[in-house]
Protein backbone atom coordinates (compact mmCIF):
# COMPACT_ATOMS: atom_id res chain seq x y z
CA UNK A 1 0.00 0.00 0.00
CA UNK A 2 1.65 3.25 -0.99
CA UNK A 3 1.87 6.76 1.57
CA UNK A 4 -1.18 8.23 -0.04
CA UNK A 5 -3.64 5.54 -0.41
CA UNK A 6 -2.31 4.91 3.81
CA UNK A 7 -2.78 8.30 4.59
CA UNK A 8 -6.49 8.63 2.97
CA UNK A 9 -7.81 5.35 4.57
CA UNK A 10 -6.59 6.39 7.87
CA UNK A 11 -8.40 9.53 7.56
CA UNK A 12 -11.39 7.93 6.25
CA UNK A 13 -11.84 5.43 9.11
CA UNK A 14 -11.07 8.60 11.66
CA UNK A 15 -13.48 10.57 10.05
CA UNK A 16 -16.35 8.08 9.98
CA UNK A 17 -14.79 7.09 13.94
CA UNK A 18 -15.53 10.76 14.96
CA UNK A 19 -18.80 11.10 13.39
CA UNK A 20 -19.98 7.70 15.13
CA UNK A 21 -18.99 9.35 18.24
CA UNK A 22 -20.39 12.65 18.03
CA UNK A 23 -23.12 11.29 16.97
CA UNK A 24 -23.40 9.13 20.33
CA UNK A 25 -22.57 11.87 22.57
CA UNK A 26 -25.17 14.26 21.26
CA UNK A 27 -27.97 11.69 21.68
CA UNK A 28 -26.59 11.07 25.09
CA UNK A 29 -27.01 14.84 25.22
CA UNK A 30 -30.03 15.44 24.55
CA UNK A 31 -31.81 12.55 26.22
CA UNK A 32 -29.80 14.04 29.45
CA UNK A 33 -31.41 17.12 28.10
CA UNK A 34 -35.27 15.97 27.98
CA UNK A 35 -35.60 15.37 31.41
CA UNK A 36 -33.99 17.99 32.78
CA UNK A 37 -36.16 20.55 30.79
CA UNK A 38 -39.16 18.90 31.73
CA UNK A 39 -37.67 19.31 35.91
CA UNK A 40 -37.54 22.89 34.65
CA UNK A 41 -40.21 23.65 33.23
CA UNK A 42 -42.08 22.45 36.32
CA UNK A 43 -40.94 25.53 38.27
CA UNK A 44 -41.54 28.20 35.94
CA UNK A 45 -44.69 30.39 36.46
CA UNK A 46 -46.94 32.04 34.05
CA UNK A 47 -45.94 35.36 32.72
CA UNK A 48 -48.77 37.97 32.98
CA UNK A 49 -49.23 41.71 31.07
CA UNK A 50 -48.39 43.04 34.36
CA UNK A 51 -45.26 40.99 34.55
CA UNK A 52 -44.46 42.51 30.77
CA UNK A 53 -45.11 46.23 32.53
CA UNK A 54 -42.93 46.06 35.30
CA UNK A 55 -40.33 44.52 33.26
CA UNK A 56 -40.33 47.13 30.83
CA UNK A 57 -40.60 50.21 33.74
CA UNK A 58 -37.40 48.45 35.18
CA UNK A 59 -35.18 48.61 32.19
CA UNK A 60 -36.62 52.30 31.02
CA UNK A 61 -35.34 53.11 34.29
CA UNK A 62 -32.05 52.28 34.45
CA UNK A 63 -30.63 54.18 31.74
CA UNK A 64 -31.81 57.52 33.73
CA UNK A 65 -28.99 58.77 36.31
CA UNK A 66 -30.13 59.66 39.81
CA UNK A 67 -30.04 63.55 40.20
CA UNK A 68 -28.85 63.07 43.58
CA UNK A 69 -25.90 61.39 42.29
CA UNK A 70 -24.45 63.72 39.47
CA UNK A 71 -21.42 64.84 39.92
CA UNK A 72 -20.66 68.58 39.32
CA UNK A 73 -17.66 69.07 36.85
CA UNK A 74 -14.84 68.35 40.23
CA UNK A 75 -16.49 65.09 40.23
CA UNK A 76 -18.10 66.42 43.95
CA UNK A 77 -21.76 64.82 44.45
CA UNK A 78 -24.66 68.14 43.71
CA UNK A 79 -26.80 68.67 46.73
CA UNK A 80 -29.81 69.67 45.83
CA UNK A 81 -30.75 71.53 48.60
CA UNK A 82 -28.24 74.31 47.55
CA UNK A 83 -29.05 75.08 44.36
CA UNK A 84 -30.38 78.87 44.11
CA UNK A 85 -33.90 79.43 42.99
CA UNK A 86 -32.51 81.41 39.55
CA UNK A 87 -31.20 78.04 38.82
CA UNK A 88 -34.14 76.10 39.45
CA UNK A 89 -36.20 78.64 37.54
CA UNK A 90 -34.32 78.65 34.37
CA UNK A 91 -34.70 74.80 34.50
CA UNK A 92 -38.15 74.91 34.86
CA UNK A 93 -38.57 77.58 32.74
CA UNK A 94 -41.35 77.14 29.82
CA UNK A 95 -38.91 77.83 26.94
CA UNK A 96 -41.29 76.64 23.76
CA UNK A 97 -42.20 80.71 23.01
CA UNK A 98 -38.40 80.97 22.33
CA UNK A 99 -38.01 77.98 20.42
CA UNK A 100 -41.19 79.41 18.46
CA UNK A 101 -39.40 82.28 18.18
CA UNK A 102 -36.06 80.67 16.40
CA UNK A 103 -38.10 78.57 14.16
CA UNK A 104 -40.03 81.75 12.05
Amino acid sequence: MKTKEFIKAIKKIIKEEVAKQVKQVLSEQSSNNKSSLTEEYKTLKTFSANDARAGFAAFQDQGQPNALSTPDVNGRPIDPSKVTDSVKNALTRDYSELVKRFNK
